[in-house]
């Protein structure tokens, strides 16, 4: 079941601070735009079972305060930013709002395993100015932050992914 909520109401305060881009550190935030999403682990195939990420739902505007609430763990919100440098997709994810079973089965070793490809919003793509359609499968590795990870997605480009 999923529903949607305004964190104000349940006092959930502390999410919306977090995915505020102005907490993260001014180093992390320079030259970047930032658009709140909720992450929907599994594989899309699969009916969002087993691992990768299956669903990425993209708010209406990037920086509403609604932050989608399903009952168990197989999702956590998270900012997308594109990184200015090469063009890609980052996504940022927060320890706080990871349960065990994600870290776990997603996220194991500090790696996220895509066997399949993920649509991409595309209200996020015209908010980013992006013709790509879908984050590719591929093996993607957390960078550790100061207060939360940081995964860059390749663009799918057969010289930009990893073996």
């Amino acid at each position: 079941m999923v529903r949607r909520i305004n964190t104000h109401s349940f006092g959930l305060t502390k999410i919306k601070q977090r995915l505020e881009p102005g907490y993260l550190p001014s180093a992390d935030k320079s030259n970047k735009k930032f658009y709140r999403c909720d992450v929907l682990f599994g594989a899309p195939s699969a009916n969002c079972q087993g691992t990768g990420i299956c669903k990425i739902v993209a708010a209406a505007n990037p920086d509403q305060s609604d932050v989608q609430v399903e009952t168990g763990c197989r999702h956590t919100p998270a900012l997308f930013a594109l990184d200015a440098s090469n063009g890609h997709l980052v996504m940022l994810l927060f320890p706080e709002f990871l349960c065990t079973k994600i870290q776990r089965e997603h996220l194991r070793h500090g790696v996220l395993d895509m066997h399949e490809p993920c649509p991409i919003p595309e209200n996020m793509r015209a908010f980013f100015g992006i013709q790509q359609e879908q984050l590719p499968a591929d093996r993607y590795f957390l960078e550790p932050k100061m207060g939360y990870f940081q995964i860059h997605f390749s663009n799918g480009a057969p010289a930009e992914r990893a073996g």
